[in-house]
C-alpha cells in the first residue's frame, strides 16, 4: 500500500504555552567588546504563568559554574530572569557571540508542570534592544527556513544570524545557507574566511541543550557607516523526523527600510538588534491579518514562499489571476489601501523566496501553498512624511513572525514589559478575532470589569501618539478587515510593567504585542 499526502502540525501543537523550553543569549554586536564595558548586552528572560501559579527553574546546563535559578511565580502574573552570565568570570559566558558549536543553551521549565508562557529581551545601554516569545519544545519540529534581516547599520556591524538548537542528544542538523558564514572576529575585515559557504549544505551533531550558532558576512571597510550585511533569510534548517530542533533568527544590529518609502539611502539613523524564534515549516500558514504597529505604522512585511510558483494574494478574497503577487517589482491593484509598492526576492539555495512589502494598513494575506509572514518595525529615521503614514513613534526596528489564522488562540496571558535605560513611551495589545466573536472578547476582566478600553490617541499626529485616549467600549475598538469583514482588529494601549489576561470565549484570536 502506497499512502500519499501532507502532514500537518495541530493547532494545539503550535502554541507558545507549555511547561519546558530553551532559548539562547542571541548575538548582538556589542558583545565584541569587553565584558566589563557598560555597554554591554544583557539579557532578561520574562516567565508568566496562567491561571496555575508555576515553580520555573531557569538555568545554563553545560556551562559549568553558569546560571540556576528558581522562582514560584503566583498564577496570572509574570516575573523577570536577569543577570545571565556575559563572561565576566571567565569561561562562564551565555553569549551566542561566536560560529560554532556550543553548551550554551538555556533551560526555562515549569517543575510543578504548570503551564508557563516565556519571552526573551535582549538590550544594552546604547538605545538597542530585540525580543522574542519563545515556543516549548512539544512544538517543535524537524524543518525550518531562517527569517533574518540584512542591511546597514548606524551603530556597529549589521551581521545577520541564526541559531539551531537540539532537545534530543545525537541531533543531526543539516543546514544550506543563503549566504556565507563567518566567524564575527574576522567581521572587520574586509575579506573574511567564509566557514561555510553559501549554497553549500553541512551538517553538524548536537546534543540536548546544545547550540550551533551563525554569523553572517558583511562587506564594506568594517564600520557601521559603509558595511552592508549579507542576509541569511532562506537559509534551510532540517534534521531527521525522528528528532525536534528550534530555530531563531535575525540580526546583530542593523536599520530596517522599505523598497520604495524609505530605502536605505534615505536613511542614516535607528538600528537595532532582532531576535525571533522561527516557526516550523509545517505550521506556516495559507491566510494571516496583519495590524499596524501603533506609532510606528508603516511597517514592511516579508512574505515567505517555498517555490517561487506559489501564489500570493492581498485583500483580494476572489484569488482573481490578475490581484496576484507578480514576481517583478511593482504596484498592486489594490491601489492605496495596500500602498502599492512591493519587490520579490528568490533564494539561490533554495526554490523560494519572500515578497516585500510595505503599508499602514491592516491587510490580509493568502497563499495558494503555506506561506510565513514577518512583520519589521522601520528603523526609527524612516519618518516617510509621519502625518500620513503615522510614524510619529520613537521606536527602532523589530521583527516579529506572524502567527497565522489556523494557529489562532482563545486565552492568553501576557507581559507588557518596562522601557529599558529610562526610555519613555507606551505599551500596546494588538488582536485580530473574528467580527462575530467581538462582543465576547475581554481583556483584563478582572481588573476592569467595566471593559471600557484605552485604544490610544493618533499615530498620525506629532505629540499625541503616546497619549491615552477617551475610554470606549470595547467592542467599539474593533474594526472589521475591508476585504474580509468576517475578521476584525483592534489595538489596545495597556499599562506596564504588568501582566494582561485576554479571552476569547467564543472564537479564537491572534495577537501582536508592542
Amino acid at each position: 500500500m502506497i499512502v500519499k499526502g501532507k502532514i500537518l502540525q495541530s493547532p494545539d501543537d503550535v502554541t507558545n504555552n507549555g511547561n519546558d523550553f530553551w532559548l539562547g543569549f542571541a548575538y548582538q554586536n556589542k558583545m565584541t567588546q569587553a565584558s566589563s564595558t557598560t555597554s554591554k548586552p544583557y539579557l532578561t528572560v520574562y516567565v508568566a504563568a496562567g491561571n496555575q501559579a508555576a515553580d520555573v527553574t531557569v538555568e545554563t546546563p553545560g556551562i559549568p559554574g553558569g546560571y540556576f535559578q528558581t522562582f514560584s511565580i503566583p498564577a496570572n502574573s509574570t516575573h523577570a530572569f536577569a543577570n545571565f552570565p556575559d563572561g565576566a568570570v571567565p569561561g562562564v559566558d551565555a553569549r551566542l557571540l561566536a560560529t560554532g558549536v556550543s553548551n550554551k543553551g538555556i533551560h526555562v521549565y515549569s517543575t510543578n508542570g504548570a503551564p508557563i508562557s516565556v519571552w526573551e529581551y535582549i538590550a544594552t545601554t546604547g538605545n538597542s534592544a530585540g525580543g522574542s516569545m519563545i515556543f516549548p519544545t512539544n512544538t517543535w519540529n524537524s524543518n525550518y527556513t531562517v527569517q533574518a534581516y540584512a542591511g546597514k547599520s548606524n551603530n556597529g556591524l549589521p551581521n545577520s544570524t541564526f541559531f539551531v538548537i537540539a532537545n534530543q542528544d545525537n541531533t543531526p542538523v543539516t543546514i544550506t545557507p543563503s549566504a556565507g558564514i563567518i566567524d564575527p572576529a574576522q567581521a572587520l575585515l574586509d575579506n573574511p574566511t567564509v566557514l561555510y559557504p553559501a549554497n553549500t549544505p553541512f551538517t553538524v551533531t548536537l546534543n540536548k541543550g546544545q547550540v550551533f550558532n551563525a554569523i553572517g558576512v558583511i562587506t564594506g571597510s568594517g564600520n557601521a557607516a559603509t558595511s552592508t550585511g549579507y542576509d541569511l533569510s532562506g537559509t534551510t534548517v532540517s534534521t531527521t523526523c525522528d528528532k525536534k530542533i528550534a530555530v531563531f533568527g535575525g540580526n546583530g544590529r542593523c536599520m530596517v527600510t522599505t523598497p520604495v518609502q524609505c530605502t536605505e539611502a534615505s536613511v542614516n539613523a535607528g538600528s537595532d538588534n532582532m531576535i525571533q524564534q522561527m516557526i516550523p515549516s509545517v505550521a506556516w500558514d495559507t491566510k494571516y491579518f496583519t495590524v499596524p504597529t501603533k506609532t510606528m505604522e508603516f511597517n514592511l512585511f516579508r512574505i515567505y514562499v517555498r517555490n517561487v510558483a506559489d501564489t500570493v494574494w492581498v485583500n483580494d478574497e476572489t484569488h482573481g489571476a490578475a490581484t496576484a503577487l507578480l514576481k517583478t517589482p511593482g504596484v498592486h491593484p489594490g491601489g492605496t489601501l495596500f500602498n502599492g509598492n512591493y519587490t520579490f526576492q528568490g533564494f539561490a539555495n533554495s526554490t523560494g523566496g519572500f515578497y516585500a512589502l510595505e503599508t499602514n494598513n491592516p491587510i490580509e494575506i493568502e497563499g495558494n501553498q503555506p506561506i510565513s509572514v514577518t512583520q519589521f518595525i522601520t528603523a526609527g529615521d524612516c519618518s516617510v512624511n509621519p502625518t500620513v503614514t503615522g510614524n510619529n513613534g520613537g521606536g527602532d526596528p523589530e521583527m516579529i513572525i506572524l502567527t497565522g489564522a489556523r494557529q489562532s488562540i482563545n486565552n492568553a496571558v501576557v507581559y507588557s514589559p518596562s522601557f529599558q535605560n529610562g526610555a519613555s513611551g507606551a505599551g500596546y495589545i494588538n488582536v485580530v478575532i473574528p467580527t462575530s466573536g467581538v462582543s465576547s472578547f475581554k481583556l483584563d476582566l478582572a481588573t476592569n470589569p467595566t471593559q471600557m478600553v484605552d485604544t490610544g490617541r493618533s499615530s498620525f499626529v506629532a505629540g499625541l501618539q503616546y497619549q491615552a485616549a477617551p475610554l470606549i467600549a470595547i467592542a467599539n475598538a474593533f474594526k472589521p478587515y475591508p476585504a474580509n469583514p468576517g475578521f476584525s482588529w483592534a489595538k489596545f494601549k495597556v499599562s506596564y510593567p504588568t501582566t494582561h489576561v485576554l479571552v476569547q470565549q467564543l472564537h479564537s484570536m491572534q495577537l501582536l504585542m508592542g
